[in-house]
């Protein structure tokens, strides 16, 4: 495909280097769009060469052939077995790399173009903050020692990962670190502390450790565009300032041969010793989303555009590529953005989005009449888009197999950290069988129980995908599946239980029905015995053989905050044929309520399951820490089948008042599985016993499934239902 056929804008000429929005996914539309495509499978540097090729018209910040050669020459003389690249673009270093890791040694488009190239098996991805991901990464243990690190990302976070690293022993003698642009746009904090000698570090450390980033030489624009306000390191470390480095400085020429006025230099550092770790891994961390979506300068006089596309096209590239430059601050512009206009009018001109088809495709805008939405619907639905960029969990997926057996440890046997280990077999396991490593009993030491639900017949959307899927594991990590309308799971989200059903149980003590072991042991023993098929969400470990986090991953307590995310719950779904049954697990010390990061809600005096489900707290004071509309809850559903029919009455929804005062509604709203939002009509009162129908002009419910959330003023879920295709024939009333 000629480069210049990729694009249609009228000012583009051949020869000129051009800087757009969704010049990224015309990059991935570009290379896999090649006639000859499977000749270029496998193959790392016919990727490249049409990376570069495409950059001969398009300015795109990648490391470049010259400046790449320097850290490959590096990986060619230290053959590491582990390297850590902080910062990823287009994923052009992570193929340069990892290809010379492999001859060495060992989701979106930069993890599309990866695969293309063959180099899945070598590069991993990780998204997050890159000190917390790094701190991961050492507690986990999967990373103790680096040899070679790339920071490339944001320039004031290159000192505080750094020493962080040190502070774990993870930079070692013999560690490499070939640190990009510290001559321009420059970084003298972390030039000037690897310089630094043993006594002026010292020295230095003598003032404790940073409580914040030194942003000398950052401009304010990347300030505010990478880090929101008043952002902190995660970690208050002083480093390790008895190490030493030697340095050395590499400066490089531009892609064309000529030394430009910019040019990015590549320092590198490199400790005396030597030493060898495990794997190659790509991290991703605030990077690159400042010159990936569109610039929207204007205030409200421009906000119809903004809303044409409701941001669909910048929030688009960052889930595709799994680049996410701290979602948070992005959610704060965006927020902001909205908030000024509805202080200013409480409508504007829209126009629906109506997306292409599945993949990194960009939304035609097709013009619909109807009701215009207010912009807190427009807002909120935004927003929650973030909510499928958040992906703590490594390796999360849903693994199909046949249950063999299970062992389990009782009080006796391991009363510090117990698990249940459930065996499976599976037609695509040379291996033999594969383990479920089961949590029963909680790390907090302040309360060790489990919460229970289960779910005895459990009516699922999308129970029919799953029984389409082939037996193995499959990643949803990354992938679309890992979104409301997809695979994954959500306890909050999802509406996979009544929360109101769950079991606080502690892991084994005398007498019947009254700890963990005494709901699964029956449960698991039913599904050997009758065949079942079993669906195990996890995070996939032990060399591809085993699958853990089986359980809520969400809402931990502060020292637990790093693995906390959405949709990326663990649990299981047993299938016997004639009906489902769910299994949920979760620690009593987690948040009721989350946010969109999957942190507790609010981040101080969240009510925990303990105290929602805890029988020896008097009712009057659990409702007291829980929402105070927890009474209302969704009755009925009216779906009908709409089609093309413009004429076609709203869907309906009916909420019934179970206490005996009445609730104002104002503020509350409808959200289905697409997270379209319906705000009730203000000044709306619930009467006391009483129902009401409400129409959903802007929430339309699938007729394929989905689910049903009712969400209060402050956004948090008061009530959430679900329901399948059969049920929600057309015309057809749901009861709940």
């Amino acid at each position: 495909m000629p480069l210049t056929e990729i694009d249609s804008l009228p000012h583009f000429r051949v020869g000129e280097r051009s800087r757009e929005a969704g010049q990224e996914t015309k990059l991935l539309h570009f290379i896999y769009g090649q006639p000859h495509l499977d000749e270029i499978r496998g193959h790392s540097q016919k990727v490249l060469d049409l990376m570069n090729r495409f950059e001969e018209g398009y300015y795109m910040m990648t490391v470049g052939a010259p400046k790449g050669r320097i850290v490959t020459d590096l990986i060619d003389e230290i053959k590491p077995k582990t390297m850590i690249e902080l910062g990823c673009y287009m994923g052009y270093s992570a193929i340069l790399f990892g290809d010379a890791v492999r001859r060495n040694a060992e989701p979106g488009i930069a993890n599309m173009l990866i695969e293309l190239a063959g180099l899945r098996d070598f590069v991993r991805v990780i998204v997050g903050r890159s000190d917390v991901s790094l701190d991961r990464l050492y507690r986990r243990g999967e990373v103790s020692k680096i040899e070679l690190m790339f920071p490339d990302h944001y320039k004031p976070t290159y000192l505080t990962d750094l020493k962080l690293c040190e502070h774990h022993g993870m930079i070692v003698p013999g560690s490499v670190l070939a640190a990009d642009n510290v001559l321009y746009p420059g970084n003298p904090p972390y030039l000037e502390y690897v310089r630094s000698s043993v006594e002026q570090k010292r020295e230095a450390a003598k003032g404790g450790p940073m409580k914040g980033y030194n942003v000398e030489r950052t401009s304010q624009r990347q300030v505010n565009s990478y880090m929101p306000e008043g952002d902190t390191p995660a970690f208050e470390v002083i480093g390790n300032p008895n190490l030493v480095y030697q340095s050395c400085t590499a400066a490089t020429r531009g892609r064309t041969g000529e030394m430009p006025s910019k040019s990015p230099d590549v320092w590198g550092g490199r400790s005396r010793y030597r030493a060898r770790s495990l794997k190659s891994i790509n991290l991703f961390t605030y990077d690159n989303c400042f010159w990936n979506v569109p610039r929207f300068h204007g205030k409200v006089n421009l906000l119809p555009h903004v809303l044409k596309c409701d941001l669909r096209d910048a929030l688009w590239f960052n889930h595709s590529s799994v680049t996410v430059e701290p979602k948070r601050v992005w959610r704060a512009w965006i927020e902001g953005l909205f908030d000024q206009a509805i202080s200013t009018s409480d409508r504007a001109s829209y126009m629906y989005p109506k997306a292409t088809g599945v993949g990194p495709h960009f939304h035609k805008q097709t013009a619909r009449y109807g009701p215009r939405p207010r912009l807190r619907d427009i807002r909120d639905r935004t927003l929650h888009s973030f909510s499928t960029l958040t992906m703590p969990v490594e390796n999360y997926g849903v693994w199909k197999a046949k249950p063999v057996r299970f062992t389990y440890e009782t009080d006796a046997d391991d009363h510090v950290s117990p698990h249940l280990s459930l065996f499976f077999t599976t037609s695509d396991n040379p291996r033999g069988e594969g383990r479920a490593a089961i949590n029963i009993k909680s790390g907090d030491k302040s309360d060790s129980r489990l919460v229970f639900w289960l779910a005895k017949k459990f009516e699922n959307f999308q129970n029919e995908q799953l029984r389409e899927l082939k037996p193995g594991f499959h990643r949803l990590e990354g992938t679309m599946e890992q979104a409301p309308n997809g695979l994954a799971l959500d306890y909050i989200r999802g509406n996979l239980f009544h929360r109101e059903t769950g079991r606080l149980l502690p892991h084994d003590i005398p007498g019947p029905d009254n700890d963990i072991l005494d709901e699964l042991i029956p449960l698991l023993d039913g599904a050997v015995d009758n065949d079942s098929v079993i669906y195990i969400y996890g995070s996939h470990f032990n060399h591809g053989n085993g699958i853990h986090n089986i359980h809520m991953n969400q809402g931990s307590p502060r020292k637990w905050k790093s693995d906390n995310g959405i949709y990326q719950d663990g649990g299981i779904l047993l299938d016997f044929g004639d009906h489902w049954k769910g299994v949920f697990i979760g620690f009593a010390s987690q948040a009721v309520h989350t946010d969109a990061e999957g942190q507790p809600t609010p981040p101080h005096g969240y009510l925990t399951w303990n105290e929602l489900l805890n029988p020896e707290i008097p009712g009057d004071q659990r409702k007291r820490r829980d929402v105070h509309d927890r009474t209302v809850s969704i009755s009925e559903a009216l779906i009908r089948h709409h089609g093309a029919d413009p004429t076609a009455k709203p869907d309906m929804i009916t909420l019934t008042n179970r206490a005996d005062a009445p609730v104002v509604l104002n503020g509350w709203s409808i959200r289905n599985h697409k997270g379209d939002n319906e705000y009730l009509p203000d000044g709306t009162v619930l009467r006391r016993r009483r129902r009401q129908s409400f129409q959903l002009h802007n929430c339309a419910l699938s007729d394929e499934g989905g689910t049903i959330t009712l969400l209060n003023e402050q956004g948090l879920k008061v009530d959430g239902v679900r329901y399948t295709a059969t049920q929600s024939s057309p015309g057809h009333v749901v009861s709940f």
